[in-house]
């Protein structure tokens, strides 16, 4: 089990990042890829821990939102549910769930908010310096990735 600053981590939500990582690749390239999965799953743990880190960090920096305030994001959030076809019933067993979902959300966007709000704006002069020192790791070495080995008659 993964934990995260003393937070165990459910392993299922490893494995529907997991899920999403590798059919989000099969749909690109129309085949399986089953021999990537080890790739797959340690790309879904980091975006795990990545996820579960902010949300934390948003947790320490940001005091929890108001009832109005979640208010305000409920009311929405069931008028989204409600044109999706949601039932009054299925909505009632999963009020608190919902309601602690948006704390979070609200939470990581003034959280979020605060962390853009301290940088400085950046001109194309500085994007473009930063780029062509750090320009090394957005070039990656040529593959070829074989699923099969056809040897054709000479």
């Amino acid at each position: 089990m993964l934990t995260i600053n003393g937070e165990s981590i459910d392993p299922s939500l490893i494995d529907d990042f997991f899920l999403r990582l590798k059919s989000e690749a099969e749909a690109l390239s129309e085949t399986s890829c089953c021999e990537r999965d080890d790739e797959f799953r340690r790309q879904a743990e980091e975006e795990v821990i990545d996820s579960i880190l902010l949300a934390q960090e948003a947790e320490n920096r940001v005091p929890a939102p108001s009832d109005k305030e979640i208010l305000g994001e409920f009311e929405d959030l069931l008028k989204q549910w409600r044109e999706q076809g949601a039932s009054w019933q299925m909505l009632e067993q999963r009020r608190d769930e919902l309601r602690d979902e948006l704390a979070s959300k609200i939470r990581m966007d003034q959280f979020t908010a605060s962390v853009w709000s301290e940088l400085k704006p950046l001109g194309d002069d500085d994007l473009r310096a930063w780029y062509d020192a750090h320009a090394d790791e957005f070039r990656t070495p040529p593959e070829a990735r074989a699923l099969h080995l056809v040897r054709f008659p000479e």
